[in-house]
């Protein structure tokens, strides 16, 4: 019996304009979840390429969610200053 090497899994991230999601303010990470038990399996940050990358999963089928937490200067509205 051979047995099944776990893999990386990597995700390139876009805003909704087709630009690197790494040009937004904020923070954006990933779950994978697996598909039968809804347990995590692994999560990852957004590295600097706008990429998730998730190491050692294992074989089998994944709910992929991404969220994205603005910071706080990116939520406050401008004022300008004069």
């Amino acid at each position: 019996m051979q047995r099944v090497q776990n893999g990386t899994i990597i995700i390139n991230v876009y805003n909704v304009n087709g630009e690197p999601a790494s040009t937004a303010p904020g923070v954006v990470y990933g779950l994978l979840v697996n598909a039968t038990n809804m347990h995590v399996v692994a999560m990852a940050y957004m590295n600097n390429n706008s990429q998730l990358i998730f190491s050692n999963v294992p074989a089998g089928t994944y709910t992929l969610y991404i969220y994205h937490y603005p910071t706080l200067a990116s939520t406050r509205p401008s004022t300008g200053v004069t």
